[in-house]
C-alpha cells in the first residue's frame, strides 16, 4: 500500500490486517498534504513510523491510534530526547495502547486529547511553545516532573483514565500534579477527565488542595468533569468549593466516591461508567 498522490489529505484504516498500519506508518513520506491520519487496529504501528508521520506531514492536523502493540511507547516522537513538535495538531485521540509510556507535544493548536485505557502511560507533558524549566509550580508550590510552562489556551477537551469496565487496569499512571499543572494552564477547558492514578500515594487533603488550585484557571469554562480518583464526600466539596470557586456552566459531574473511615459515605462508583 503507497500513498503517493500529493492531494492525499485523509487516511482511514481499520480491521486486522497487520500489514495495514505498517504501510501507513510510511504514509508522510507520499503523502505531504495529509491532514487526517486515524489507525485503528494499530498492533505493527511502532514509535519510528510516528516520528516519520509528524515529521513529513506538516499540515495534520487530526491523528488517531488504537490498539497499539509492544513498539508504539511514545518515546522520542519529536527525535532523540525532543519532545514532538506539531504545530497543527488539533486533535490526538489514543486508546488501548498498553505499552504506551510516554506522551510529551509542543502543540499551540491542539483542541482534544485523549489518551484512554493506556496503563503504562505515566510521562505526560503538554506545551504551546517551548520547555523552559526543570519544574513548575502551582500557588508556588513545586511540582516534581512538571517541565512546561505557558497556557494551552486552544484545548478543550482533555481525557484520560480508564473506560473499559472489564479491564483490571487503571486507564494509566500519569501522577496527580503532573496533570494538575497541564489543567491549570488550560482556562478555556470544557471537559475533564481525570484518571484514578491522581490520587496515589496522597491523602484527601491534598488531593483537594491539588485540584481546587488547579481547577481554578477553568471553573467559568468547565462544563463536564469525570473524576475517577476516588475521593470523599468532604473532599469533593473541597475540590469544587475551594479556590476554584463556583462552576457555573458545569452540566456533569462524574465522581468516584468512596465512604470515609468511621463516616457516612457513597459506595465506590466506576466513574468511567457513569
Amino acid at each position: 500500500m503507497l500513498f503517493r498522490s500529493e492531494d492525499c489529505a485523509a487516511i482511514v484504516t481499520r480491521g486486522q490486517c497487520t500489514g495495514i498500519p505498517r504501510a501507513v506508518q510510511n504514509t508522510g513520506i507520499h503523502a505531504p498534504a495529509l491532514t487526517r491520519l486515524s489507525v485503528g487496529a494499530a498492533a505493527e504501528m511502532t514509535d519510528a513510523g510516528i516520528r516519520t508521520v509528524l515529521r513529513s506531514c506538516r499540515k495534520l492536523r487530526s491523528l488517531e491510534v488504537t490498539d497499539g502493540g509492544g513498539e508504539l511507547m511514545g518515546l522520542d516522537w519529536g527525535g532523540v530526547g525532543r519532545d514532538a513538535d506539531v504545530p497543527t495538531l488539533q486533535h490526538l485521540r489514543l486508546a488501548r495502547c498498553g505499552h504506551l509510556r510516554a506522551l510529551r507535544l509542543t502543540a499551540p493548536m491542539l483542541r482534544s486529547m485523549a489518551a484512554t485505557d493506556c496503563d503504562a502511560l505515566r510521562d505526560l507533558a503538554l506545551a504551546p511553545s517551548t520547555v523552559v524549566g526543570d519544574e513548575a509550580s502551582i500557588d508556588g508550590a513545586s511540582i516534581d516532573g512538571a517541565s512546561i510552562d505557558g497556557a494551552m489556551t486552544e484545548l478543550r477537551e482533555l481525557t484520560l483514565g480508564g473506560f473499559g469496565g472489564y479491564r483490571a487496569g487503571g486507564g494509566c499512571n500519569v501522577p496527580g500534579n503532573a496533570l494538575a499543572d497541564i489543567v491549570a494552564r488550560c482556562a478555556n477547558l470544557s471537559f475533564l477527565s481525570v484518571p484514578a492514578s491522581c490520587g496515589a500515594g496522597l491523602s484527601d487533603e491534598e488531593i483537594a488542595e491539588i485540584w481546587s488550585a488547579a481547577l481554578a484557571g477553568c471553573a467559568s469554562s468547565l462544563e463536564t468533569l469525570c473524576f475517577q480518583v476516588p475521593v470523599t464526600t468532604t473532599a469533593l466539596l473541597l475540590i469544587v468549593s475551594g479556590r476554584a470557586g463556583e462552576f457555573p456552566g458545569l452540566e456533569t459531574l462524574s465522581v468516584a466516591m468512596r465512604v470515609a473511615a468511621g463516616g457516612d459515605g457513597e459506595p465506590p462508583i466506576d466513574a468511567g461508567n457513569v
